[in-house]
């Protein structure tokens, strides 16, 4: 049996529950085809620890795109140890990754069920607020480069 983490999840659409490994979790039902936007994430292994062979192994997920969206959302706001080169506009400026978000199941977990989709990125709704549940939300590229901070340095024009 695999040891990776596996989740249950359940359709509001149709009903369908079905058991997703960690590295193969999709933000579509498998049975409907429907976008899983508010459905509902359960980590079986530890409702279940005699299914999963290794309680104590990893996620699974080290080489997806939403585990690097994490860490490096960790490391801009200076929770991972190290001063990121993009620091001073992230924790120097007071913004931080919620408690919650600490443990990256947890954000894997909102991502998938807030319509994470490998088209698009996180978003913080309020540019001088942290990385929070009610704060984020993903968006496209356009919207993202839409929702930045208000410039504070004055254009130069060439003379003449």
């Amino acid at each position: 049996m695999n040891n990776r983490k596996r989740f249950q999840r359940i359709c509001h659409s149709c009903g369908n529950v079905e058991l997703v490994r960690s590295d193969q979790l999709q933000n579509k039902c498998r049975s409907c085809q429907s976008k899983l936007s508010g459905d509902v994430l359960k980590n079986y292994n530890k409702m279940n620890p005699e299914a999963s062979g290794n309680a104590s192994r990893k996620h699974g997920m080290h080489n997806t795109r939403l585990y690097r969206i994490h860490k490096t959302m960790m490391e801009r706001c200076g929770h991972m140890g190290t001063r990121h080169k993009w620091a001073m506009y992230y924790e120097d400026r007071g913004i931080r990754v919620c408690k919650e978000w600490h443990n990256r199941e947890a954000f894997f977990v909102w991502a998938l069920s807030n319509g994470y989709s490998d088209e698009l990125e996180l978003d913080r709704i309020d540019n001088y607020e942290g990385y929070q549940p009610d704060n984020c939300r993903w968006v496209t590229h356009l919207v993202n480069m839409r929702n930045r901070r208000k410039s504070t340095t004055t254009p130069t024009f060439p003379s003449g």
